[in-house]
């Protein structure tokens, strides 16, 4: 099934999930929970959804990686009232979401522009330290990055370290990126000066800004060499 779910054919993989119905084999969740990632990640997300809500019929209880791909399925295709339902539903019925879960759900709220939903769920998270997960943070700087809060990107930036968490390359990147079109130089000479101590190497988008700008400022020209990935790198 994930085979045929990897290849675009979740209808395939649907098939055989009711063959082995017939042949008198039971499917787990497992089963249910691959051709449901399938059909949501192409998003087919009316076929998952039925196939959802039959597992409880069949004596099988959705574990938080079917949800996580139900709630993602959804927000994907703009539903996001019905994502923010069911990562409801998800904790009623006992489960605990895990780090992926609460990085589904911001990435969910902020490509569907809920801007303000989403700093909302962002603060409920951080506030309760529920999602000590780097990647939900660097999701949630990169939105205040480009929507010019750039203050309050620095201050969870700086913030990480007393969660437990330390910046990686893609959150100086993101920052960098954020520095650069306000138009904050100092700070972005600080924020190389780091990458270069961490041996972080900078993305192209990132290499790119830089350029329009380092124009005849010899240090920062000189510092930007060391951080550019080498072909030895990729």
């Amino acid at each position: 099934m994930d085979g045929y779910c990897l290849q675009g054919q979740p209808d395939r993989a649907n098939e055989l999930l009711n063959l082995m119905r017939v042949e008198g084999l039971k499917p787990n969740v497992v089963s249910y929970g691959t051709v449901i990632n399938g059909y949501c990640k192409h998003k087919k997300v009316d076929f998952a959804w039925q196939i959802f809500e039959e597992m409880p019929h069949k004596g099988l209880k959705p574990d938080v990686c079917v949800y996580n791909a139900m709630i993602q399925g959804l927000f994907s295709v703009g539903r996001s009232s019905h994502a923010l339902k069911i990562f409801t539903d998800m904790k009623n019925v006992g489960l605990v979401p895990d780090s992926y879960t609460y990085g589904i759900v911001l990435d969910g709220l902020l490509e569907n522009e809920k801007f303000e939903d989403a700093t909302l769920f962002y603060h409920e998270v951080d506030s309760k330290r529920l999602a000590f997960h780097l990647p939900f943070y660097n999701k949630f700087l990169h939105f205040l990055c480009n929507h010019n809060n750039l203050g309050y990107a620095f201050s969870i930036f700086n913030s990480l370290p007393a969660k437990g968490l330390h910046p990686d390359c893609k959150s100086y990147n993101i920052i960098i990126c954020g520095c650069l079109k306000h138009g904050s130089k100092s700070d972005v000479m600080i924020l190389l000066k780091e990458m270069a101590k961490r041996g972080f190497k900078l993305n192209v988008s990132t290499v790119s800004l830089l350029l329009d700008q380092i124009q005849g400022d010899d240090d920062m020209i000189s510092l930007l060499a060391k951080l550019i990935p080498s072909y030895n790198d990729v």
